[in-house]
């Protein structure tokens, strides 16, 4: 009996140690697998609401009198609910519209705004429940509530730290081009497209001009450039301002750019457009047929950029033969005044060899002669 318990004692502890070493040997060459890791899942995208489901469910909050419904409402429902949110509220009783916002995430503006304002992030005119309302998400509020003070705004509110693009969609704002429930979106739009020359063409013209002007497909701001230099140096003529830029785009070529940019006021219109002024088309014609002048057209560039009113006024009023004592200040010619009168009195009927043969000769008793004398008296007294 003794030697039986003895056997049935080793027998136990040998399948004990047996075991043991079997789950030794288990643990010391088992294929370890790594630990699972929970992939995070990508953000999925916010589906913009379409105004007119916000304009349905803010409407059924307004007929409901629930405090949501404000001025703000439609600008929130954008930002903040999803479609699912707004297609609930139009279609719920008033006791049911509470239930659709359920699912509405993040911390609400009044816990944000009271952080924001105890981090000092807010300028002085700036209202936190506004900009909460219209332009921080759910995301943004969230990560705002988790975020110290210091690095909120780079990482919670990278638009808004965009100087250019806010400064750019302030100054649509102004001009009631961007509607203030919009202003986070405009950003936005243009933090993606990145139009250096469009943001600086709204500062450029007034309210009314950026649509026609900085708006256009085919935005060009030398064309700006050239058109505001026509508007001060009062060139434009009947063109009005707004339709300019359409003209250039359509119309000038880089020559013309050119020349508007870098002539003087009183050139632009004769010289970039060959638009002369009315009253040089009779001044030179007076000239040419007073044989002080050889060509219209050059004369008409001479006239029109560099001639005094005064001068132009003289030119018209004064015979020919004292156009330049008169209206130049210079000694007349004599040979040219002898030679014409001795034309006009028909003792010789060849100008230019008449004064040829004075300039040769440069008779001043001859000269004076003719003058002194009327065309009857010439013959008898000076060509004796």
């Amino acid at each position: 009996m003794r030697r039986t318990v003895i056997l049935v004692v080793l027998t136990i502890t040998l399948i004990v140690l047996a075991g043991l070493e079997s789950y030794r040997y288990a643990q010391e060459h088992a294929v370890r697998l790594p630990t699972p890791v929970r992939a995070k899942a990508k953000p999925a995208a916010k589906t913009p609401t379409p105004p007119d489901a916000c304009a349905a469910a803010c409407e059924r909050l307004r007929v409901c009198e629930d405090p949501q419904a404000g001025p703000a409402c439609s600008a929130i429902c954008r930002n903040q609910w999803s479609p699912g949110v707004a297609d609930c509220v139009k279609s719920a009783t008033c006791t049911q519209t509470p239930a659709c916002f359920a699912d509405v995430r993040g911390p609400s503006c009044d816990d944000v705004c009271q952080k924001v304002e105890t981090c000092g992030l807010l300028k002085p005119e700036e209202n936190c429940r506004t900009l909460c309302d219209t332009q921080w998400d759910a995301d943004a509020r969230q990560c705002m509530m988790a975020t110290a003070c210091n690095e909120i705004p780079a990482t919670c509110l990278p638009a808004a730290e965009n100087e250019p693009c806010v400064n750019y969609c302030n100054r649509l704002g102004e001009c009631g081009l961007v509607d203030p429930a919009d202003q986070y979106a405009c950003i936005q739009s243009c933090l993606t497209i990145e139009e250096p020359d469009l943001r600086d063409c709204v500062y450029r013209v007034g309210c009314d001009q950026i649509t026609a002007v900085c708006l256009q497909r085919n935005y060009d701001p030398v064309c700006v450039e050239a058109c505001e230099r026509l508007n001060r140096c009062d060139a434009l003529g009947d063109l009005p301002f707004e339709e300019c830029p359409a003209a250039c785009y359509q119309q000038w070529d880089d020559n013309t750019l050119s020349c508007i940019i870098s002539r003087g006021c009183n050139e632009i219109g004769p010289v970039c457009f060959q638009q002369y002024d009315p009253v040089c088309e009779n001044v030179c014609g007076k000239l040419v047929n007073c044989q002080l002048e050889d060509e219209v057209e050059d004369c008409l560039a001479v006239c029109t950029t560099d001639l005094a009113d005064e001068a132009r006024t003289c030119i018209t009023q004064t015979a020919c033969g004292d156009i330049e004592r008169l209206c130049f200040g210079r000694e007349p010619n004599m040979c040219d005044v002898v030679c014409r009168k001795a034309v006009d009195c028909r003792i010789d009927s060849d100008y230019q060899a008449c004064y040829d043969s004075c300039t040769g000769s440069y008779d001043l008793m001859l000269i004076g002669c003719i003058l002194n004398h009327s065309c009857e008296q010439i013959p008898q007294q000076c060509l004796q």
